[in-house]
């Protein structure tokens, strides 16, 4: 994300009365720790939305596959911040058992419709 689009980012949460926590990526092909570049991003993202007592981290998914993770059945997560330009692992414990809220789901949903109908969305069939 470009450093303008942050800022709109972060100027349009706090006008609704909501903080952004985390930013989030995948590495379908290769194992789920910040490279360099994720590290930079990650940096200027904490910079742009840190709070003075919140922290702001980074989540790292490999999806699902083999060539990922010869030992475990399921999807890698990471997750870290950076401090002095060096990226610092968050152990994270993940509930698969816990059921998310029907208001949570209304929410997920809602963003994915409405990202049908974004001006910028990615336009996955053309050319990029």
């Amino acid at each position: 994300m470009d450093p303008e689009s942050a800022e709109n980012a972060r100027k349009k949460a706090e006008d609704n009365g909501e903080q952004i926590l985390a930013w989030y990526h995948s590495h379908p092909f290769f194992e789920v720790f910040p490279s360099n570049v994720d590290i930079i991003n990650h940096s200027n993202y904490q910079e742009c939305f840190k709070k003075e007592d919140q922290p702001y981290v980074a989540i790292i998914i490999g999806p699902y596959t083999k060539r990922i993770s010869k030992t475990t059945c399921r999807s890698l997560i990471k997750c870290f911040h950076t401090a002095g330009g060096q990226p610092y692992e968050l152990k994270i414990n993940l509930v698969p058992e816990r059921k998310l809220s029907h208001n949570f789901l209304n929410v997920i949903t809602h963003m994915v419709a409405e990202s049908f109908t974004k001006e910028d969305k990615v336009d996955f069939e053309g050319e990029w």
